[in-house]
């Protein structure tokens, strides 16, 4: 029997636990992964979308994003990077995380939160941090990435729940 080893992220040199999506959660990063990659074609074909990539940020940041979407004929880092909300993800995601994207130069952050129905859009600014409160995007409404010219999505796209509301169950 292979046993299967935990993943984690390392925060400011702390390791934190990842923790698997629920079955709700995959269904819905599912959908946002195939829209955001059809969009991307249509802006940017060379751009590719990963799912649940290891990151490297720096030596003392490592983490693991929902989505990562990397541009250009190099791939130094990610253009942008797609989070959901999880359990006890706010406290990491808008404190030690947001700093290690900052840091790491990350131009772009979305954060979902599909109990709230929002996209919070973190946008690197000159200054290597992204402005506080940070854009907030309801469910109808259109999302254009500052890092990825022509990129537009609805935030909806990346609330689908599926056919089945019970998937989670």
């Amino acid at each position: 029997m292979t046993k299967t080893l935990a993943r984690a992220e390392l925060l400011a040199g702390q390791q934190f636990t990842w923790c698997e999506r629920t079955p709700l959660q995959r269904a819905m990063i599912d959908r946002a992964e195939a829209l955001l990659a059809a969009a991307l074609q249509s802006t940017d074909p060379a751009a590719r979308v990963l799912r649940e990539p290891d990151l490297l940020l720096t030596a003392q940041a490592v983490v693991i994003p929902d989505l990562a979407v990397f541009c250009g004929p190099t791939w130094s880092g990610p253009t942008l990077v797609v989070e959901y909300r999880a359990e006890s993800t706010d406290r990491l995601f808008y404190g030690p995380k947001r700093l290690a994207y900052a840091r790491a130069r990350v131009p772009e952050v979305w954060f979902v939160d599909a109990t709230k129905e929002t996209l919070t859009a973190l946008r690197l600014t000159d200054a290597l941090d992204y402005p506080w409160p940070a854009p907030s995007f309801g469910r109808d409404e259109i999302v254009r990435s500052s890092a990825i010219p022509g990129l537009t999505m609805v935030v909806r796209d990346f609330l689908h729940r599926g056919d089945d509301l019970h998937a989670d169950r």
